[in-house]
């Protein structure tokens, strides 16, 4: 089905990003802290863009547990990678608000 292929190559890109990444942060490991830092940001954005859209899969399945786990990852990484508050954090904020809504956890929504 349709949101079968969207996680499969969703997650596929989770995967390459990752690689790509801790291939950079590896041979970035001897330089100072200020130059690596940015590789760190933009690495976060990817990431925390590919949690997202996994998270937003899993809640159009009705998957929402598994939607949160996404969500409140990609939440850190777009955090880290933007600043808080920015417009990609509060959707995902909202995201994870919906998601305690659906599991009926008022509470936490």
């Amino acid at each position: 089905d349709e949101f079968g292929d969207a996680l499969d190559i969703y997650d596929e890109i989770l995967d390459v990003y990752s690689e790509s990444f801790s291939k950079t942060s590896d041979q970035n490991h001897n330089r100072s802290r200020a130059e690596t830092s940015g590789g760190k940001l933009e690495s976060n954005k990817y990431i925390g863009n590919a949690l997202h859209n996994l998270g937003i899969i899993h809640f159009l399945n009705y998957q929402y547990n598994d939607a949160l786990s996404y969500f409140l990852r990609a939440e850190v990484k777009r955090a880290s990678a933007n600043g808080v508050p920015n417009s990609d954090h509060l959707t995902t904020l909202v995201k994870i608000a919906l998601c305690h809504y659906a599991l009926e956890d008022f509470s936490k929504a």
